[in-house]
């Protein structure tokens, strides 16, 4: 080859190397993205899972403090009762704990009741109230404690979070007549936090909102990060995600290893662009030596013949080959990760479920034993139906009309076993009947009005659903005549995982938005103090093909 025609292939070269270089960064980043995605997934599906799991554990209390045995119990004056009845009210409440301890993840179930009470110094599942300190200070929504190594009767002592739900007096809600504790092993808190750690987080933990670690899973040598200041969310300059976790004040904290971060970022953003201002500047530069040579036509004809197009050909199928690779690779993690939470979830339903058959099924012996059949009759029907509806097959996605009819047999079940039951109004458009929604979209919403909407019995109480479509999008809307929301709180509501009057709403945003395309789902709240809340949910109107 002679000395014009390598100038001239050296001076391609140098021009199209950059733009090679820049196509592999491109791929780069886009492989970069999804798998900080996947992360993201992975992070938000833990913080759901733990969220949940602690439901599960606010239901065993609530099912607890609201069973008419314990009411009676702690309503019963001992000066009214001989010790054969005393000692007969004990064994039946020790039966009542038991069935509480085949959940794996409660190592003990203590109460702790006033003094004229404790009449058998019994000290195994009943303690006196006075003179004891509780694991945390009690509060009407329950309270958490930090971890401790508890020893509960002749069992190897375990670390362990409390949870501290005061039993209100029977006859007065701002009197407590007592206090449960539900001591709970970190040890399978810490299963959730070790699922998530794999190989690509040095630190997972779990912190308060006021920064005190509770459990930590960490390298040798790691110490734990510090929250991003913007909040929830991810911040790269240190490589942490934050998630909050619903139904408790604890944050979970996640910091990728500084080795999976060189992987996929070699270079930092100084040194890429002062290495793409260089490619640049030589591009440039071959350009302008190649417009002073003036290269005859024919002789660049002379220089790309067939076999060096094959091999240009050749060295692109190889780039693009290994670039597919990637793409497969990271696809087959995510879809791993997704299968994974997904037998998580389904894990965790078959342990909440449980607990709600068990409310329902203590109201309705409760019914049989006062003579209200007929209530009974109803209460199971209504159960049954619930059921059918929520198993769905195991559909996931399922239509707003099976979906409207599973939070009326909610309603229903509650209705049977309320003072004062709800008056409730619904309109169907027609063309939203068929629209599918992720399963158990508007119970959630509803549960929500009947819990934090009328904290008090209230004898005039109204739930009102309409559910119409526009264009393409579906639109849910619920509306109660409760106690209504601060306006200042609801940001806070839609945008993070909280207690309180808000939960479950973020969840089920995020829910919609991976459900519908593009984003589109949505929730807002219209609220008026002491008068009414709206909480209207917005999403892709799918029907099945």
């Amino acid at each position: 080859m002679s000395f014009r025609k390598k100038l001239i292939a050296l001076t391609l070269s140098s021009a199209l190397l950059p733009l090679i270089l820049l196509i592999l960064y491109y791929q780069i980043a886009s492989l970069q993205q999804d798998w900080l995605k996947s992360l993201s997934y992975s992070v938000d599906q833990t913080a759901l899972l733990l969220g949940n799991e602690w439901k599960s554990i606010q239901v065993t209390a609530e099912a607890f403090c609201e069973n008419p045995i314990v009411q009676g119990f702690l309503s019963t004056s001992p000066s009214q009762q001989t010790k054969n009845d005393q000692i007969d009210e004990y064994g039946t409440l020790n039966r009542l704990v038991l069935p509480y301890y085949k959940n794996d993840t409660i190592y003990a179930l203590r109460v702790f009741i006033a003094e004229d009470k404790f009449y058998l110094s019994e000290q195994i599942t009943f303690f006196p109230l006075e003179g004891q300190p509780l694991p945390a200070a009690p509060s009407v929504s329950g309270s958490v404690s930090a971890p401790y190594l508890q020893r509960y009767k002749n069992r190897a002592a375990e670390e362990v979070v409390s949870y501290v739900k005061p039993i209100p007096a029977k006859n007065s809600v701002n009197k407590m007549a007592g206090a449960l504790v539900i001591d709970v092993r970190a040890a399978a808190l810490k299963e959730s936090l070790d699922s998530l750690k794999g190989d690509e987080f040095s630190y997972v933990g779990l912190i308060r909102q006021d920064g005190e670690t509770l459990l930590s899973l960490c390298d040798d040598g790691c110490s734990p990060p510090l929250p991003p200041e913007s909040g929830t969310g991810y911040e790269p300059e240190n490589r942490v995600f934050l998630r909050r976790i619903e139904n408790t004040d604890w944050n979970l904290i996640c910091q990728l290893k500084s080795n999976v971060r060189g992987l996929l970022f070699p270079l930092s953003a100084n040194e890429l662009w002062i290495g793409l201002t260089l490619l640049l500047f030589t591009a440039l530069s071959a350009g302008f030596i190649f417009s002073r040579l003036a290269v005859p036509i024919g002789s660049l004809i002379e220089l790309f013949q067939p076999s060096h197009k094959a091999g240009a050909s050749s060295m692109l199928k190889d780039i693009r080959s290994s670039v597919e690779g990637a793409e497969q690779v990271l696809a087959e993690r995510q879809r791993q990760i997704i299968l994974r939470q997904k037998m998580q979830l389904s894990l965790l339903q078959a342990q909440l479920n449980p607990h709600f058959l068990y409310n329902i099924l203590d109201r309705i012996n409760w019914l049989i034993r006062a003579g209200r059949n007929d209530s009974a009759s109803e209460m199971i029907l209504s159960t049954a139906r619930y059921y059918r509806l929520a198993l769905s097959k195991g559909n996931d996605e399922i239509s707003v009309r099976d979906d409207l009819e599973l939070a009326l047999a909610f309603l229903k079940i509650h209705n049977i076993r309320a003072e004062h039951p709800f008056q409730i109004h619904y309109i169907l458009e027609e063309e939203a009947a068929d629209c599918l929604v992720p399963k158990m979209t508007i119970q959630p919403i509803v549960e929500n009005c009947v819990r934090h909407g009328f904290p008090t019995d209230h004898p005039s109480a109204q739930i009102s659903m309409d559910i119409y479509t526009e264009e393409d999008q579906l639109f849910i809307s619920v509306t109660d005549n409760g106690v209504g929301l601060e306006p200042s709180k609801i940001p806070e509501i839609l945008h993070t995982h909280t207690s309180g009057a808000g939960f479950g709403l973020f969840s089920v945003k995020q829910r919609l938005q991976l459900f519908s395309e593009n984003g589109l789902g949505d929730i807002q709240i219209e609220t008026e103090k002491d008068k009414y809340t709206t909480v209207t949910l917005s999403l892709s109107a799918k029907r099945r093909l």
